[in-house]
Formats: structure tokens, sequence, C-alpha cells
């Protein structure tokens, strides 16, 4: 199981990396026995349903729980 959640930190990872809507070190993912667990800071909704589709897709991930708040300030 170890080597299935690696693979799909990666994945997730590099998804969220090649796609520009999304500031990628704002989250924090991990996987743990298919179970992806999304954490961080997004600047509005539409961040926080690719992140979580995106993480839905992976290969190995069963189930996404989401812990994304929105930041209110628009600085």
């Amino acid at each position: 199981n170890i080597a299935k959640d690696l693979a799909s930190v990666g994945e997730i990872r590099a998804r969220i990396l090649a796609n520009p809507k999304i500031n990628s070190l704002n989250f924090t993912i991990d996987v743990v026995n298919g179970i992806a667990y999304l954490s961080g800071i997004s600047s509005n909704e539409e961040e926080i349903n690719l992140v979580t589709n995106i993480a839905k897709q992976a290969r190995f991930v069963k189930e996404v729980f989401n812990y994304i708040k929105i930041n209110p300030d628009k600085r």
C-alpha cells in the first residue's frame, strides 16, 4: 500500500503543478491506504474543485477528504 500511496501523491502533485489555474504551493496532499487528504488555502471555489477533481482521478485513490479553506482576504 505504501508504494501505491506514494504513486498517488506523485500523480496528484504533478497534475496540480501542470495546471496554471492552481497555485500548487498552497496545498498539501497526503494519501494513506488509498484515501487522499487535501489541505491548504485556496483563492476561490474553482481552485478547490480543480484540486479535488484531480485527486479523485488519481489511479489508486478510493476516497478524498477535502480540508481546503478559502482565503477571504483578496489583497
